[in-house]
């Protein structure tokens, strides 16, 4: 997030949490520093967020109830920044990584031939301590010559996209289901036992279409709450 916004944020938050109207754009511009433009831009960002709401003639009104949200399912960035926004102390730790050939189940949800070259990379996220997340990032990209040194796990999927295939990310297909985990899942997520956990598959669209990368994580329940907002049209 840029300063403007972080900063906007916290004075969505205060006014949120006073229940009181956000001050005008005017206002907001002078104390932030930046212009009327700037400040509109990321009040638009807010609004699309369900963050606040802007009527004519009346004000700028921030959405009180979206204080008790935890971990947002209809936003979308790097995960640890996710944890932390809904307060948690988020940690991450790399579990493995390597080149693959795609099977055919992965290979179709890419749009891609079986058998075709890609990056893999299999992570754990904490929540304050808690294994909360496994995720498996699967990237299909052009096969790396011999002796190239394995791409950086550590980075985001959408960093890794870039470096692999040059191109940035516009949108996700996301699916949702409940399921029991198998045992790999409760291996690496700590459970006791075959335990019902929350699968959420993605798949990252490039401007121009193209399938970028596939995600498939695992989310531990009880840990994080999960939730999103959603705005009612006017009709």
């Amino acid at each position: 997030m840029s300063g403007t916004r972080d900063r906007l944020l916290e004075l969505w938050r205060a006014a949120a949490e006073s229940g009181t109207p956000l001050p005008s754009e005017a206002a907001l511009a002078a104390e932030l520093g930046v212009s009327r433009p700037t400040v509109r831009e990321e009040l638009i960002r807010l609004e699309s967020a369900g963050l606040l709401t802007r009527l004519p003639n009346s004000g700028t009104f921030p959405n009180r109830s979206a204080l008790e949200m935890g971990l947002r399912l209809d936003q979308s960035y790097e995960f640890s920044d996710m944890l932390r926004e809904a307060g948690f102390e988020p940690g991450m730790e790399v579990l493995s990584s390597s080149w693959c050939e795609l099977d055919a189940f992965r290979a179709d949800r890419l749009g891609v031939r079986p058998g075709s070259p890609a990056f893999t990379t299999t992570k754990r996220w904490t929540a304050n301590g808690i294994p909360t997340m496994v995720a498996t990032d699967v990237i299909p990209a052009p096969a790396p010559k011999p002796g190239d040194p394995l791409p950086d796990a550590s980075l985001t999927v959408f960093a890794l996209v870039q470096e692999l295939r040059g191109s940035t990310i516009e949108w996700e297909l996301t699916w949702l289901e409940s399921k029991v985990a198998d045992a790999d899942e409760q291996r690496m997520l700590g459970l006791a036992g075959a335990e019902s956990v929350l699968g959420i598959t993605m798949a990252g669209i490039s401007v121009l279409g193209a399938k970028l990368y596939l995600a498939e994580e695992t989310h531990r329940q009880g840990v994080v709450p999960y939730g999103l907002i959603r705005t009612v049209p006017h009709r």
